[in-house]
């Protein structure tokens, strides 16, 4: 907390004037982490219910995280490699913030069985699942290897296994 306190240039008063804890102030920054996070998703996120638009977020994820020089990872998943095991309502908070940004693939998917374009027989929360995993490896792979190229490919592969429930015929 004293890091934070100098480098934040603010006193013990100030801070908890604001946050409870260390714990108030990591539930706050993961919700502002997610935010920013999904609204640089915004024009993507509103086209989940088309091939299209799926592919165009998973290369725009691609495209972000390489024009952050492949820095940081995803904001989410590396907030949950650092604090997922610490604290219980930290890790609920944490897989709560990946179920929301989960939930808007989820309604894409559902969008698309709806409308005869996914397999009846398709699960979307499993399919979103993959999808978020096949994301986070790719992040972390990227990051640790500075090359884009095995996130490029873990997201040419969630969209290849979301292409496979496709009803259309087309693969």
């Amino acid at each position: 907390m004293d890091d934070v306190l100098r480098a934040t240039g603010t006193g013990k008063s100030q801070f908890y004037y604001y946050f409870e804890d260390k714990e108030d102030l990591v539930h706050h920054v993961l919700r502002y982490q997610l935010t920013r996070y999904l609204d640089r998703q915004r024009p993507y996120i509103d086209q989940l219910s088309t091939w299209k638009g799926i592919r165009d977020w998973l290369d725009g994820l691609v495209d972000q995280h390489e024009s952050r020089d492949l820095i940081g990872g995803c904001p989410i998943g590396s907030l949950a490699a650092e604090m997922a095991d610490r604290d219980e309502s930290l890790r609920l908070a944490i897989a709560e913030a990946f179920q929301e940004w989960e939930s808007f693939l989820i309604r894409g998917l559902e969008d698309m069985k709806q409308r005869g374009r996914l397999r009846r027989g398709a699960n979307a929360l499993e399919l979103a699942e993959t999808v978020m995993a096949s994301i986070q490896g790719g992040y972390l792979l990227a990051t640790v290897k500075k090359d884009i190229g095995p996130m490029r490919a873990s997201v040419s592969a969630a969209y290849a296994h979301l292409r496979l429930w496709s009803s259309s015929g087309k693969r």
